[in-house]
């Protein structure tokens, strides 16, 4: 079936104690092949079942090492390049300065149009200052994230920028623009549990959100969403993290159905990922967890009108205990009837 996408390399279906998981992955000889499989496979049915066709993504470990090659290779190509960065002197100091700025002078500016580079957000600024150093933050493909940082050479002008470009609209898109964090701002931790994730625990009633155990603790939300999606669309994704704000190995996963979450935890609990084994089950939000303890509670106590009568029937009878000093109770006699009457009336043997 996937030979019609291109030559294949290798093809395996994904197994757990010798029992297919439903997944199944093909290794083709070059990405265009990949890609063409994907556009052609993906959302059709096989054997009456819609299959979900996406590309595979390796385990964070991997995908570190495979960095970590990648970075190597750009160092060595860097020491065997003897060309210079043929901007002036004061750009190459605006743009790449690594000296931590002074208290007060750095700017950050957030919603970004994606098309702003360092060099645009530099010029946009220097309206309101003298500039040091322009950066737009960029992914691991040079592409950018929508936010970025201005540091001025004093605290009047970071001000001045703050005052003049808050709610600026550039290209559509309104900025946000206030003061960065101080030197030791940054040195706090910088993670911890929103809403989503705080006090979220494993083993909820079915949802369309899961709670996902023993990952790596490298694992990013990016990592989230690529190896979730393979079963559907993720909607929302994050790391649990511990007391020290580092991660804990945990994480929740929204999907758009809850269709979704049952086949995430059909398919992918106890799967190998990074080396670890997964634990899947569906998320226990903190107020849906009070919700069943209460209902427990109340399930196990009796019943009020039950109780009531119980103790009623063991209490002693107090209103036949024979009560000392109290007045006797006069007794009615009963009325005797006539003899006469009664031998009248009685018949005759």
């Amino acid at each position: 079936m996937f030979g019609l996408g291109g030559r294949i390399v290798h093809a395996g279906v994904i197994s757990n104690k010798g029992r297919s998981r439903g997944m199944a992955y093909v290794e083709y000889d070059s990405k265009r092949d990949a890609d063409e499989a994907i556009r052609r496979f993906d959302r059709t049915t096989f054997m009456g079942r819609e299959i979900f066709v996406r590309q595979d993504q390796p385990p964070p470990s991997e995908r570190r090492r495979e960095r970590d090659d990648r970075d190597r290779g750009r160092r060595e190509d860097s020491r065997r390049s003897d060309r210079r960065d043929e901007r002036p002197p004061r750009e190459r100091r605006e743009r790449f300065s690594n000296e931590a700025p002074r208290p007060g002078t750095e700017v950050f500016v957030g919603n970004l149009p994606f098309s702003t580079t360092w060099h645009t957000l530099k010029d946009m600024f220097r309206e309101a200052g003298d500039i040091i150093r322009a950066d737009v933050m960029t992914n691991k493909f040079g592409k950018s994230r929508g936010f970025g940082t201005v540091v001025f050479s004093n605290a009047d002008d970071a001000d001045n920028a703050v005052a003049k470009f808050q709610n600026y609209v550039l290209e559509g898109r309104t900025l946000e623009v206030r003061h960065g964090k101080e030197p030791g701002e940054r040195r706090k931790p910088a993670f911890t549990n929103t809403e989503f994730t705080d006090g979220v625990y494993s083993n909820g009633n079915p949802s369309n959100t899961i709670y996902v155990g023993n990952l790596p603790f490298i694992t990013t939300q990016t990592d989230l969403f690529e190896l979730f999606e393979t079963i559907g669309r993720v909607t929302r994704a994050e790391v649990q993290y511990n007391d020290g704000g580092r991660p804990s190995g945990n994480a929740v996963v929204e999907f758009e159905l809850q269709e979704l979450a049952d086949l995430a935890i059909k398919n992918l609990d106890l799967y190998n990922y990074g080396g670890r084994e997964l634990n899947i089950t569906f998320a226990l939000f903190p107020q849906r967890a009070a919700t069943q303890d209460e209902y427990m509670e109340e399930d196990s106590a009796p019943a009020e009108g039950f109780a009531q009568e119980a103790a009623v029937q063991e209490a002693p009878a107090q209103e036949f205990a024979p009560q000392e000093n109290a007045a006797p109770i006069p007794q009615e006699e009963a009325p005797q009837e006539d003899a006469t009457a009664i031998e009248a009336d009685a018949p005759t043997l």
